[in-house]
């Protein structure tokens, strides 16, 4: 399969999700980059069949379930609580450490370019392993940082979104919810854990600072800025 070891990879993958795939082309497609099947000379990806209706899918299917997780889970929290904890779940850095979790981070577990772009996706993955050296909780303080700090590869994160498109496309709804869901309810409980703390989502924790101060509801106090003559 060009660079996709298809025993080891669907192996690995299937495990993890709990689901055996009945339609194998539908995984083959998830886990085809883009890159594959573009040759240098053209000036744009070739019309090989790739991950990125799959991808555009899983985003949205992901987005629905996390949701319905946290509603379920947190139903005596405000919706702001619940938003703060569905954009850390479903943020690039949570995803491409989901994707991890799946075995993607492994050679020979998708399929993409042999050119110059082929080679940085290589040198992304062995970036993204360094940084995480050996840390097995994405919700702690070093670990959610260092991340965030140093990037993720977003085709990382992509590849994730489209092997949840595929496991919708694959199944039922039902199925679909139900095997998606249980892969990442460990992430949606970690990040309930720790979703007060400061360094998960700074800007969520600034917005609640202001609103303590009084700013930002109606009649409140506003800032004011005083224009100053040179």
């Amino acid at each position: 399969e060009d660079g996709l070891d298809v025993p080891a990879s669907f192996a690995r993958l299937q495990k993890a999700l709990s689901y055996t795939f009945r339609n194998p082309a539908v995984l083959t497609e998830a886990l085809t980059h883009n890159s594959f099947g573009c040759k240098p000379e053209h000036r744009a990806w070739a019309m090989t069949p790739g991950m990125n209706r799959l991808a555009f899918l899983g985003r949205y299917f992901l987005d629905l379930v996390v949701t319905r997780l946290i509603a379920e889970r947190s139903a005596g929290e405000s919706t702001e609580e619940q938003l703060a904890v569905a954009r850390v779940v479903t943020s690039s850095v949570a995803c491409a450490w989901m994707g991890r979790r799946l075995g993607l981070t492994r050679q020979g577990s998708f399929r993409y370019g042999d050119d110059k772009g082929g080679r940085a996706i290589e040198r992304s993955l062995e970036h993204f392993e360094k940084c995480i050296d050996g840390q097995d909780c994405l919700w702690d303080e070093s670990c959610w940082k260092t991340l965030n700090m140093s990037g993720v590869p977003a085709f990382l994160s992509d590849l994730f979104h489209s092997v949840v498109g595929a496991v919708f496309v694959d199944s039922e709804f039902s199925t679909a919810h139900r095997v998606v869901g249980q892969f990442v309810g460990g992430e949606v409980a970690g990040a309930a854990r720790v979703k007060d703390q400061v360094w998960l989502n700074p800007m969520d924790a600034m917005r609640k600072c202001f609103r303590s101060l009084g700013f930002g509801e109606q009649g409140s106090a506003k800032l004011s800025v005083e224009r100053v003559t040179p």
